[in-house]
């Protein structure tokens, strides 16, 4: 505050610390410290994007083919279930028909009917949930493939003066614990020395 003048809210500066001020140097040493930090951050994901090229053109070629395989399944368990549903429905109306009948040829004709139709609608729609398993296992898999592709960096310990901090996890998180023991830094110094 000794830089500065506060009047109705608006801060103004009065005078510079000088270069040999301890605290500006400090202040100074923590900014470089960011800024190679930030710095390495970049370099860390060139490394990345560079390894990562080849892994992600595979990762985009298998995606494309189990999102195809997803939705083929998934169009033809919808066709099964649909004729699986219409042949029920022939074999319903096939034994109505030979029900009605007064020929015994027919009565019997129409019985076989409903029989082959219920049968051949059974299986068409056992076979249509079979189809939308597979799908949702091409689904999973789809999933699968999505978390496989993650920014992880090696751990990091930056030193600073008689302190130094790990950073782990992906590039966001090391940013964000890095930013936490900049913070931390900074509510140690505004905590004064003096006892009260």
């Amino acid at each position: 505050m000794q830089y500065m003048k506060t009047d109705d809210g608006e801060y103004s500066l009065v005078r510079k610390p000088s270069d040999e001020d301890p605290m500006l140097q400090r202040v100074r040493a923590i900014r470089v410290r960011d800024q190679l930090f930030v710095d390495g951050l970049q370099d860390n994901y060139a490394s990345f994007s560079e390894q990562m090229n080849e892994s992600y053109l595979m990762w985009q070629k298998q995606s494309l083919l189990e999102t195809q395989a997803e939705r083929e399944a998934g169009r033809k368990a919808i066709g099964q279930a649909v004729g699986g549903v219409f042949l029920i429905g022939l074999a319903v109306l096939s034994a109505v028909a030979g029900a009605r009948s007064n020929s015994s040829g027919s009565s019997a004709a129409g019985a076989t009917g409903a029989i082959i139709g219920g049968m051949a609608g059974t299986s068409l729609l056992s076979e249509s949930f079979k189809t939308s398993d597979e799908a949702k296992v091409h689904r999973e898999s789809l999933n699968e493939l999505g978390q496989s592709v993650d920014l992880a960096l090696s751990p990091q310990v930056i030193a600073f003066e008689k302190e130094s901090v790990q950073l782990t996890g992906d590039a966001r998180e090391q940013f964000m614990q890095w930013r936490a023991f900049l913070q931390k830094i900074y509510s140690e110094e505004m905590t004064p020395d003096v006892q009260m």
